[in-house]
């Protein structure tokens, strides 16, 4: 006991000398989780990969609840896994402009035409703050107002009233009071613009959906399915109450079925039964052996629940549940599938047992190496692990002279560079779980070396799954590299098949830079990097096995956004410095893409840049919309040439969409309306 106890004091001391090894490894332990051990070489360049692991594959259910707990436990054992330091989902997805063209009526009373919500995938349709059918809109802001009221001390008479505040010092004698938020969605007669009026507001709010006569609101813990079929009396006509420990991660509306993901925080010592949320007052209850996993043990927080509802009556048509990790994960959704990633990363220890025994044999003692190896066979968790790692590691270290500890260190930095850059696509992995939309059941699990930046990342094609990521920017083990070591992060591009299997890939896109923004158009992808230019790449993946790099162009700034304008031009929003940056790449030619316009906005923010539903094209007049922080933006794009066509300077401004030949602007004050013909204002509308 008591040389354990010393062993333990002293271990502090044999990570002084480790750290200067590693730099910041140490700082970096927490974040480490599980990732499946590499198998397979690269057969044209020898690297090492992370393969598809077939215990993945092998989902299954849980047999009890006792199943349930004792797969948390080895969970937290083996994968370093913390309870709570998931990150949550993202959801910023790519989109697709649709335009609307309906029959023309006798008499002007209906539009030919108006814009939808600018989605990922036309025909299924997302939640945003703004609807439109055509003749009515439907918004949901977030509009704040004040009180400007005398100081509370010299405001008696305003009563408990005055402490539903928090004031801050607005002016001698007065104060501003935190802003109070109206929390209405309003139905606003649009067509014809000169009759503009609002028709009724339903004490909800949140962002919507909407089909035909049913108007759906995401209000916080709670979603309500209204039937506006009599447009001055909503009926609210079903309702569903989700628990605090779950929260809504995305939803979808594809024809007559909203789809609804839930995800709910994992109590470990009451995995389930799980009452995630109540349809119509009627709980919905998810039961242990109702729940998926996959064979292989991997990092585990969150209980998924899919549920395809009704949009009528809100039931539940199908569901299904499975485990797995809220940190990173995006949700994409296409015309037959739903894919969850989640991502995870090599244990600390695994990490550098691997490095010594690879590429240290020559310096370490055998009996050091085979006392590692043994290490890794223990049925211990992993904190434990790195624990007796350092023991080990003491019981060589302080043995060795001075000058040999030196000499150590060098070489274990000259080293490194080499077994990071040759195992670089094993240390970190996402998964997918695919499901398919027609009846919610798991059709494919797979993953992919690296990270996804967020939705822009992924794309389904002709049964294929086309994935962007970026390799080392999260791996943690890259910090531990001396200054000068060379490739530290890369991207890639991964073709899977229907079985999530990988069929083909282009690497090593943008050396020393990241993921900002991806777009996969048909056989087309269109991919830009960044950490002091921007990098913009074509891709052909018209043969999905032998996908191919044609084309780089090199330019200041980045994109974070992508919308293809016609098949030959892209739109790229990003920045360069510190302005909003518009660029209209000519991909034309794959092989030499160009960036023929640019334009710089005297704003250093634009919700585009991370919420594609802000944005609106409209191919009819040639332009697009862009909201900023000084107001509304609308350049043409006619001819292959950029310009601006019209400004709207107004506070928040939130959205734009057209209805035949008028464009809505819509502020969190008022709705401005223009004539496309000569963009003159002809309607001011204030709600």
């Amino acid at each position: 006991m008591e040389k354990n106890k010393n062993s333990l004091i002293s271990g502090s001391k044999v990570w002084l000398f480790i750290i200067s090894f590693f730099g910041l490894l140490l700082l970096f332990l927490f974040l480490f989780v599980f990732l499946p051990e590499p198998k397979d070489l690269d057969p044209q360049n020898g690297e090492i990969l992370s393969p598809q692991d077939q215990e993945i594959k092998d989902i299954q259910k849980f047999n009890s609840a006792e199943d349930f707990e004792a797969y948390l436990i080895e969970a937290m054992e083996k994968t370093e896994y913390y309870y709570g330091f998931g990150e949550g989902f993202q959801e910023t997805m790519l989109s697709r402009q649709m335009d609307i063209a309906l029959p023309a009526p006798v008499e002007k009373t209906t539009p030919e035409r108006y814009s939808e919500t600018n989605v990922q995938v036309e025909g299924v349709d997302e939640p945003d703050i703004l609807k439109t059918d055509g003749v009515n809109i439907y918004m949901s802001l977030e509009i704040p107002y004040y009180w400007i009221m005398p100081r509370l001390e010299q405001a008696p008479f305003l009563g408990e009233e005055a402490t539903d505040f928090e004031t801050s010092e607005f002016s001698a004698g007065h104060t501003l009071p935190r802003p109070r938020y109206e929390e209405k969605t309003k139905i606003i007669k649009a067509f014809p613009a000169e009759e503009m009026s609002l028709i009724s507001e339903i004490e909800k709010a949140g962002k919507l959906l909407l089909k035909d006569d049913i108007l759906i609101i995401f209000e916080r813990d709670k979603i309500f399915g209204y039937f506006i079929g009599d447009k001055k009396n909503p009926e609210k006509k079903w309702e569903i109450k989700i628990d605090q420990k779950t929260s809504l991660a995305a939803a979808r509306l594809y024809k007559d079925t909203v789809y609804l993901i839930f995800s709910s925080f994992i109590q470990p010592h009451r995995p389930c039964v799980i009452e995630p949320l109540f349809i119509n007052d009627n709980s919905y209850k998810v039961e242990c052996t109702d729940i998926f996993h996959p064979g292989k043990i991997v990092p585990v927080d969150t209980t998924y629940t899919v549920l395809a509802v009704d949009l009528k009556n809100g039931e539940k048509k199908h569901d299904i549940s499975f485990i797995g990790s809220a940190k990173n994960s995006v949700i994409y959704v296409s015309l037959e599938n739903i894919y969850i990633s989640y991502y995870w990363q090599k244990p600390i220890y695994e990490l550098f047992t691997g490095f010594f025994k690879e590429e240290c044999r020559d310096i370490i003692p055998a009996d050091v190496i085979k006392k590692l190896e043994k290490l890794e066979d223990y049925n211990i968790s992993s904190r434990a692990k790195i624990v007796e790692f350092e023991v080990i590691l003491e019981e060589w270290i302080f043995s060795l002279h001075p000058d040999e500890k030196l000499r150590i260190e060098t070489e274990f930095t000259n080293r490194m560079p080499g077994y990071y850059k040759k195992h670089m696509r094993s240390l970190e992995s996402t998964g997918f779980i695919k499901i398919g939309l027609s009846d919610l059941k798991i059709r494919a699990s797979g993953s992919v070396p690296g990270f996804l930046l967020n939705q822009f990342s992924i794309d389904e094609y002709k049964g294929n799954l086309r994935i962007a990521t970026t390799v080392g920017e999260r791996n943690h083990f890259r910090f531990s590299l001396p200054r000068g070591a060379g490739i530290v992060t890369v991207n890639d591009i991964y073709v899977l098949n229907e079985d999530l299997n990988q069929i083909g890939s282009v690497k090593n896109l943008g050396l020393e830079e990241r993921v900002y923004s991806a777009r996969f158009i048909g056989d087309m992808g269109y991919v830009v990097t960044f950490r002091e230019i921007d990098p913009f790449y074509v891709l052909d993946l018209s043969d999905p096995h032998n996908p191919e790099m044609k084309g780089e162009l090199k330019i200041p700034g980045y994109s974070s956004y992508l919308h293809p304008i016609n098949d030959k031009i892209i739109l790229g929003i990003g920045k360069e410095e510190q302005n909003v940056k518009l660029s209209m790449f000519d991909v034309s030619n794959p092989y030499k893409p160009q960036e023929i316009e640019k334009y710089f906005l005297n704003e250093y923010w634009s919700e585009i840049l991370n919420n594609h539903h802000a944005f609106l094209l409209d191919k009819k007049y040639e332009i697009f919309f862009i909201p900023g922080g000084k107001g509304a933006y609308i350049f043409s794009f006619s001819n292959n040439k950029l310009s601006l066509v019209r400004t709207v300077k107004e506070n928040q401004v939130k959205r734009a969409l057209y209805i035949d030949d008028y464009l809505y602007i819509i502020t969190a004050e008022k709705i401005v309306v223009l004539d496309q013909n000569d963009w003159k204002t002809i309607k001011e509308f204030d709600f």
